[in-house]
């Protein structure tokens, strides 16, 4: 299903026509629904067909790096699971670096900040960013790509043109999210005890749904 095909079954369900629940309205509900019910998918299982690459440039002399957020264009990084350096644009391989807890340190950061190449990189996660030691020297030329993050992909919100694959959810739970979308339907029309009954069916289709993945 694409997203209209979704939505046209919503409708269905909940006996409206697309003057009484448009495309457009739908897709404000939609989309905080999706994210949530891609998260649950996420959660049960990190390697669900969700996993991605990016990369980012090691720049001379920088240590703090902003993390891929999601915008309304662009896919994001909502959990960060292996970090790999490469110092020199020669290197063939990148080297895997270790998460720490800046809690951990033993030393005050700027001592792990200084380059060192037999170091063994490692990395701290904190707020949007990430925190790479040691850094790269200052004398050195930037290495584009020399940052490789691993992680969960973050979805970037779907628009009315978006495809099944963008929805980015398994297309045996569309019609769940279909369900979902029915409870905030019912409130935009104040039937609000069907809206109850209809969260209380979309809950309990979805756990079911999930406990089956």
């Amino acid at each position: 299903m694409d997203i209209t095909d979704i939505f046209d079954l919503t409708r269905e369900l909940t006996h409206t026509t697309s003057t009484q629940a448009p495309n457009a309205t739908l897709l404000t509900y939609f989309n905080p629904l999706r994210s949530e019910f891609y998260e649950e998918l996420v959660n049960l299982d990190e390697n669900y067909g969700y996993e991605e690459r990016t990369a980012l440039n090691l720049i001379a002399d920088q240590v703090e790096y902003q993390l891929p957020v999601v915008t309304s264009t662009l896919h994001g990084i909502s959990k960060i699971k292996k970090v790999s350096i490469k110092y020199n644009t020669n290197d063939t391989y990148h080297t895997e670096a270790t998460e720490r807890n800046i809690s951990n340190l033993q030393r005050e950061t700027d001592y792990y900040e200084d380059n060192q190449p037999t170091a063994q990189p490692f990395y701290i996660i904190a707020d949007e960013s990430i925190f790479i030691y040691p850094k790269l020297a200052s004398t050195e030329d930037d290495v584009a790509n020399g940052i490789k993050l691993y992680g969960i992909r973050d979805e970037k919100p779907v628009s009315l043109t978006s495809t099944e694959a963008e929805i980015a959810i398994p297309r045996a739970y569309h019609r769940i999210l279909a369900y979902g979308l029915r409870p905030m339907v019912y409130h935009s029309r104040g039937q609000n005890q069907k809206a109850l009954q209809a969260e209380q069916l979309y809950n309990s289709k979805k756990k079911v749904a999930l406990q089956q993945l």
